[in-house]
């Protein structure tokens, strides 16, 4: 079983992480942090889309809420 887990996960990720998320239906999350209101908008949308294993996109968002704040 562990071996068709791994083999599944193996066709499965790269698939995903290739493709990046689907950031229109992300959902929403509350984490509160000390940025300014706009840093904390882009801080909020990175960890969503985080959340949807969209790692490039997050990381822009992650980005973009630095260098507001």
């Amino acid at each position: 079983m562990k071996r068709l887990i791994g083999v599944f996960a193996l066709c499965v990720l790269p698939f995903v992480a290739s493709h990046g998320a689907d950031v229109e239906r992300i959902g929403s999350v509350s984490f509160p942090t000390s940025a300014s209101g706009k840093a904390q908008e882009h801080f909020l949308r990175g960890v969503t889309i985080l959340h949807s294993f969209g790692w490039k996109q997050a990381k822009l968002e992650f980005q973009a809420a630095q260098k507001i704040d």
